[in-house]
């Protein structure tokens, strides 16, 4: 049936490409023929991943049950209908969720994902810090951590790929306030990385574990590459191993763990994968199996519980 509805509306776009004046240069069976073959594929593609993936998802809701989280089924199993709370073509919004568990966080968080040794509170998280500048006067910081002595900063990206400011604006932050060392980074979607190459050239440096961004004026600090995967990781960690996180923190961490790994990861909830399984995925839910990254998100999941 969906095989024949898939052959009514091609007919149907082939009609309207008529319509206005389009040339068809394949013939209408050839299509039909091809659409054929994207199915079968569809349908075959992956078996022993997605077999794989709802096998994981058994052995990771054990984990959860056997952690000192307030959950026992994993961030994944949840399938939600969109987006979530949050909007998610906003990036002030992504910046205020993670800035708010930032500064809730247990410090076993921030030494995780920082590198940074402390088992402080930070003295105070800010959002959109407007910065001085005789060149550039709405210059903003997405996100500043202070403690006493140091401070780290996050460039917040989602869509906007202009990469190579990024340095300058971490200048204006250690010109803005002199009185804290600063570690500085750009966190954006992993799968913006070639386009994080693209735009800034040689600025980019792969040699080390995590990628950097060189300053190229002297006064402009190097900047360190963080992906919005990091930050899922490290928030499954804390939640699986850290008993001083509070109820609140968890919910919150939770929560963005699914926004992060379903809409910047594109990975597949655990009921798609059951449904893939069983054979009872639509067209539509196949077409999004298609885009879905299902090894990677297999790789992912076992390397984080299995410390890796």
């Amino acid at each position: 049936m969906l095989r024949y509805l898939m052959h009514i509306l091609l007919d149907e776009w082939v009609y309207q490409q008529y319509n206005v004046g389009r040339k068809m240069t394949a013939d209408r069976t050839c299509q039909w023929h091809a659409i054929d073959d994207w199915w079968e594929q569809a349908s075959i593609s992956n078996t022993e991943t997605v077999v794989g993936l709802q096998a994981l998802f058994e052995t990771l809701n054990e984990y959860w049950c056997d952690s000192p989280a307030c959950f026992d089924r994993d961030p994944l199993c949840a399938e939600w209908s969109d987006d979530g709370p949050l909007r998610t073509a906003q990036e002030e919004n992504w910046s205020q969720w993670l800035a708010h568990l930032c500064n809730t966080a247990p410090s076993s968080f921030i030494t995780d994902l920082f590198g940074v040794s402390t088992t402080e509170s930070p003295t105070r998280v800010q959002c959109e810090v407007p910065l001085n500048s005789d060149k550039t006067h709405d210059r903003r910081a997405d996100i500043l951590i202070q403690y006493p002595d140091t401070g780290i900063s996050i460039e917040v990206k989602i869509d906007d790929e202009n990469y190579a400011k990024t340095p300058d604006t971490a200048r204006l932050i250690e010109h803005h306030d002199q009185r804290r060392t600063w570690d500085h980074y750009l966190l954006l979607p992993a799968t913006n990385h070639e386009a994080l190459r693209a735009t800034t050239g040689p600025q980019l440096d792969d040699r080390e574990t995590r990628s950097i961004l060189r300053g190229m004026q002297p006064d402009e600090p190097d900047v360190t590459v963080l992906y919005w995967r990091d930050i899922s990781r490290s928030l499954r960690q804390t939640l699986l191993t850290d008993a001083t996180a509070t109820p609140h923190w968890q919910a919150s961490a939770y929560s963005l763990i699914t926004i992060i790994e379903t809409v910047l990861c594109r990975f597949a909830p655990a009921p798609l994968i059951t449904n893939a399984v069983s054979g009872t995925t639509g067209f539509a839910k196949q077409t999004r199996l298609r885009n879905t990254p299902l090894t990677e998100q297999y790789a992912y999941l076992t390397a984080i519980h299995t410390n890796e």
